[in-house]
């Protein structure tokens, strides 16, 4: 039952990316050009025409992605957005916690040798320094942080949507800007660029955390803002 599941959600996403594929193709457009008409990360394109829908960032900017790509390439946007739809509602989003177990009944330790419960207050004790230790490295580690741009790119125009993705729990900036995030950790921020060459620096930190840092250089073609 599994199984014929998972083949299924490949099949549309493949059929999804298959008719983006080649809509883009009859336009004869390489993905760098569209990506900087439609100010969206080849990472997202790429992942879009590869039926990789699961790197789209989560909700709805990852449908307007989709949608604004449709609109480009001049596709039936309602089948599209049909075909997307669809492909999220049947992810898996049940998961399994690991750390359940069953607490061990009473009489069992009046029955096992004092050696037996011996080892099980040791296995128990370090079980318990064991997830202490990964709980305070959890809070002090650097939060996750993945932004959706090219490294060292060149545009023409001076401004550019910046995307990303962080843990829940950190607080993100952008150039010492704090930037809002949606429930899950994705942000978008819009960056005024100038002439030349600019730096854009996102961080991402937990209250207690170290600091986890991006640094992207985008280089604005001067004679377009002339």
């Amino acid at each position: 039952m599994t199984e014929f599941r998972v083949r299924k959600l490949l099949e549309g996403a493949e059929l999804l990316a298959g008719e983006l594929v080649a809509a883009r193709k009859r336009l004869n457009k390489e993905l760098k050009e569209v990506s900087r008409e439609l100010k969206i990360s080849t990472v997202y394109l790429e992942a879009i025409e590869s039926g990789r829908l699961d790197k789209l960032p989560k909700g709805l900017y990852g449908r307007k992605i989709i949608k604004e790509y449709a609109l480009y390439l001049g596709v039936d946007l309602k089948y599209v957005l049909a075909l997307f739809d669809d492909e999220v509602q049947k992810q898996p989003s049940g998961e399994v916690n690991p750390f359940a177990q069953k607490t061990p009944k009473k009489h069992l330790f009046i029955t096992v040798p004092k050696i037996i419960k011996s080892i099980v207050i040791v296995v128990i004790v370090f079980l318990c320094i064991a997830y202490l230790g990964y709980y305070v490295k959890n809070i002090v580690s650097a939060p996750s942080l993945v932004v959706y741009l090219d490294d060292d790119i060149t545009i023409s125009d001076s401004s550019l949507k910046l995307a990303g993705h962080t843990d829940k729990e950190a607080d993100v900036s952008v150039n010492g800007e704090v930037v809002l995030k949606d429930g899950s950790g994705d942000f978008v921020k819009e960056v005024y660029l100038k002439s030349g060459v600019n730096t854009i620096t996102i961080t991402s930190r937990k209250k207690y955390s170290r600091t986890n840092t991006i640094v992207k250089k985008v280089l604005v073609d001067k004679e377009y803002l002339q």
